[in-house]
C-alpha cells in the first residue's frame, strides 16, 4: 500500500488527477422529460447526452452527406467502402484438452478465419431476401407495441459469428 502511494506521488499522480478534476466535464447527461412507465407511479425522467440535449435533438445520421439515416444504409456504406477489409474474426474450436489438477477442460482453438466485409454484406443481404421470401415484410411507421403484421418475428441463437448476420 505504500509503495503504491509513492510511486502515485513519483508519477505526479496527485497533478494529474487535480487536472483531469478541473478539466472534466461537469454534466454528461440530464433528464429531457418526464415518461409515464412506471404504471400508477410517478412518471420517471428521460435521461439524453448534454451535447444532444443542447441540440435539441438525436444526431439523426452520422453521414447525412451522403444520405446515411438508417442502419441498413450505414451497414451498407461500411460494406461496399471497407469490402476488402477485415470485418469479422472466428476461431474455431478444434478440441478440448484435460490438463492434470484443472477442474475444467480447456478449449483448443485454431487460427483466426476471417471475412471480409464485402462477404458479411453478401450474407446480410441474403438473409434479408430470404426472411422476405418467408412473407416478412418491413415494419411501417406507428407504435410497434400496438402494431401486428407481418413483420414480426423472434429468433434466438447461441452467441457466435453467423448471429451477427442476423443481427
Amino acid at each position: 500500500m505504500a509503495i503504491d502511494f509513492l510511486l502515485w506521488i513519483l508519477t505526479l499522480g496527485p497533478v494529474w488527477t487535480l487536472q483531469k478534476t478541473m478539466a472534466g466535464v461537469a454534466e454528461f447527461a440530464r433528464p429531457v422529460r418526464k415518461a409515464k412507465i412506471n404504471g400508477s407511479g410517478p412518471d420517471s425522467d428521460v435521461w439524453q447526452a448534454t451535447q444532444a440535449a443542447d441540440v435539441g435533438k438525436l444526431l439523426a445520421s452520422p453521414h447525412p452527406e451522403e444520405g446515411v439515416y438508417t442502419v441498413f444504409q450505414l451497414l451498407d456504406r461500411s460494406f461496399k467502402r471497407y469490402a476488402q477489409r477485415k470485418a469479422q474474426g472466428v476461431r474455431p474450436l478444434l478440441s478440448w484438452k484435460k490438463e492434470e489438477g484443472y477442474r475444467f477442460p480447456a478449449k483448443v482453438f485454431g487460427p483466426t478465419q476471417w471475412r471480409t466485409y464485402a462477404e458479411m454484406g453478401k450474407l446480410c443481404k441474403e438473409f434479408g431476401a430470404g426472411l422476405r421470401a418467408l412473407g416478412l415484410e418491413p415494419q411501417p411507421e406507428g407504435d410497434f407495441d400496438t402494431m401486428t403484421g407481418k413483420f414480426k418475428i423472434l429468433m434466438y441463437e447461441d452467441t457466435c459469428a453467423d448471429w451477427q448476420i442476423c443481427s
